[in-house]
């Protein structure tokens, strides 16, 4: 279950960025069970997007953020490419919108300091998303630490396997 952080008002609007696997999966199931409004699908692809305009009747498919997507909003969810997700959480809290954006926020320091800064300076909240919490084994460990009195120390070591070396990831520009 994906904890927004941010309570539904059944007048409040939304538009979501990205129509990728965690949005298909995760993210517009849990908006649709906690009867958020989403007004606009923004997808630089348009087949999946217009897949889910009509799976959950969401009137707009657009590819790419326009001043008419901001109007009559009050939040954003950002799921796209990670080199894309610093230009947009910066243009919706510079128009006073809180916005959840998927991780990770930005790709350097200064992107992050600059970031920080705007949403201090602005009265809109901004969330990062973590969807691996919801992983069953995260869900697993997340029980059994509850089950927990005191200090606990955790040594983890991940082995996911090695990536190509043309991987989108290793990529310093986009991932």
């Amino acid at each position: 279950k994906v904890d927004t952080g941010m309570v539904p008002k059944s007048n409040c609007e939304s538009i979501l960025i990205g129509a990728g696997n965690f949005v298909q999966r995760v993210l517009l199931p849990e908006l649709r069970a906690i009867n958020e409004s989403v007004k606009e699908i923004i997808s630089a692809t348009g087949v999946n997007a217009y897949h889910l305009t009509k799976k959950y009747n969401i009137p707009i498919l657009s590819s790419q953020l326009s001043d008419d997507s901001l109007i009559g909003i009050k939040r954003a969810y950002v799921a796209t490419p990670h080199n894309t997700h610093y230009n947009y959480a910066m243009t919706l809290l510079r128009n006073h919108k809180d916005v959840w954006v998927e991780k990770p926020l930005c790709l350097t320091k200064s992107d992050l300091e600059s970031i920080i800064g705007t949403a201090k300076s602005v009265k809109s909240k901004l969330f990062v998303g973590y969807n691996r919490r919801y992983s069953p084994i995260a869900k697993y460990l997340n029980k059994k630490l509850k089950q927990k009195k005191g200090a606990i120390l955790i040594k983890m070591q991940v082995n996911a396997g090695k990536l190509p070396n043309n991987h989108w990831l290793l990529d310093s520009k986009i991932g």
